[in-house]
């Protein structure tokens, strides 16, 4: 049985190739100096923008933004991190509302985390899903194995496993999309 029909594969094939052509592009302008950064940036700036309007969801300016301070990587990642800081906030909202403030598996943890770590470079967003990754891998309910990657840096997301508490919180507030849920890595 395949896991993806063909059109899937090709599409995700043609998103391969232009994410690899357009990081070639970008090699060569960034490595001839500082008008090329510059021109690379615009280029990622425009790509950025077009991208988000083909979709129904809006453009995000701050995505853009994020973007263009891409000219110097370390200013870049850390509008990165605030950037994916606010969008936490804003997508999770419900979800953030409904649990208790401390439970340590509150998503405003990881937004905070990831606020402190892009303003001060102090790295708590880190510690915090190291945190997460070895309650996991001390949970009973995965095989041993996935525990052992897990313990050994491997995320949930990594390998595939579904999260019971976070479906069932979905299931409560209910989703716009169905998502196909990934199936766990098998050794």
């Amino acid at each position: 049985m395949a896991m993806f029909s063909d059109d899937e594969e090709d599409e995700r094939f043609l998103k391969k190739k232009e994410r690899m052509i357009s990081g070639s592009i970008d090699s060569v302008l960034r490595g001839s100096g500082v008008w090329g950064a510059a021109l690379a940036t615009l280029k990622n700036m425009a790509l950025k923008r077009f991208d988000k309007k083909d979709k129904k969801a809006n453009s995000n300016v701050y995505d853009v933004m994020a973007e263009a301070l891409q000219v110097s990587p370390p200013i870049g990642i850390k509008a990165r991190k605030l950037v994916q800081a606010e969008r936490d906030l804003v997508w999770k909202k419900k979800v953030i509302d409904e649990m208790e403030t401390f439970d340590i598996e509150n998503p405003i943890w990881s937004a905070y985390t990831s606020y402190i770590e892009g303003i001060t470079n102090v790295p708590l967003n880190r510690m915090y899903n190291k945190t997460m990754n070895m309650r996991e891998a001390l949970d009973n309910q995965n095989s041993a194995f996935e525990r052992l990657l897990m313990f050994s840096g491997w995320s949930k997301w990594n390998l595939g496993i579904e999260e019971v508490k976070k479906s069932k919180t979905k299931s409560k507030f209910g989703t716009k999309k169905s998502v196909k849920p990934k199936k766990s890595i098998k050794f």
